[in-house]
């Protein structure tokens, strides 16, 4: 019966944030765009709850490109400037009963609800139409990821030479920029001043050159994160072939191998 609450819990949270999501348009206002390009449509969003610290991996895919991706409960997945539809396969990393459920947010609406509590079980869901076959890998792969001591709300932009998009996530949230060109900018507000300092890390991963990361810190509750112009690292060879096994897992469920770059 805890689960049970816990699940109910976790979801009725989803939904206040819907509703709070509607009032303040969503994933888009095109008044916050500062470049002066137009913004584009709501972002599609997967939800991962649950019990807390439940370890989970899967793919995420719409009609276009694939991200492969690894977390734990509670991570939002959103998608930014993708191609419907969308569709995401998890599996969880623990040998317990401990539940892991996906919920799908499209626009202000709250979609499918799946879960598992089965050891090591598998959690599904799409939206936006039926997917028949997982994307290729997204090139250049660009991944926001974004995370705060306390679950907090917060705002920002993404950006590129072609895009504008307004979004507005709780932390923690990975954000996925498809086909995303020329410099990117990535701009968040935290306005809860007691959670803490929020951090970023920006992924890019463009084959054959690899993947950097750059990490930043909030000051004042502001986080910018421009690329190129970032202090960059290269993720370590030990990290890609560590997170290997977890990617060859996915491909026998998804039919498609994918390099594995998590947020550590």
């Amino acid at each position: 019966m805890s689960l049970i609450r816990a699940s109910l819990a976790l979801f009725a949270m989803a939904l206040v944030l819907t509703v709070a999501l509607a009032s303040c348009g969503g994933f888009g206002s095109s008044g916050l765009s500062t470049n002066g390009l137009p913004n584009i449509t709501a972002q599609n969003s997967f939800r991962m709850v649950g019990i807390a610290g439940t370890p989970f991996s899967g793919i995420v895919s719409d009609f276009t490109s694939s991200w492969v991706v690894q977390g734990t409960v509670p991570l939002t997945i959103a998608i930014v400037n993708g191609q419907p539809p969308f569709r995401m396969i998890a599996t969880k990393l623990s040998a317990d009963n401990n539940l892991l459920s996906m919920e799908v947010l499209r626009a202000q609406k709250p979609g499918m609800l799946s879960s598992t509590s089965q050891p090591f079980g598998i959690t599904s869901a799409q939206t936006g139409g039926t997917l028949l076959a997982i994307a290729p890998q997204a090139e250049p792969d660009v991944r926001f990821y974004i995370r705060a001591p306390q679950f907090v709300l917060m705002s920002g932009l993404i950006e590129d030479n072609s895009h504008s998009i307004a979004v507005e996530q709780r932390t923690p949230t990975l954000f996925l920029f498809e086909a995303p060109t020329g410099t990117i900018d990535g701009m968040f507000n935290e306005p809860t001043v007691t959670a803490g300092t929020m951090a970023i890390d920006l992924y890019y991963t463009l084959p054959p050159s690899g993947t950097v990361v750059c990490r930043e810190f909030s000051t004042n509750n502001v986080l910018t994160i421009k690329f190129p112009g970032c202090t960059t690292t290269p993720l370590s060879t030990n990290q890609t072939t560590a997170n290997q096994t977890t990617a060859n897992q996915i491909d026998a469920l998804a039919g498609n191998l994918l390099p594995l770059h998590p947020p550590d």
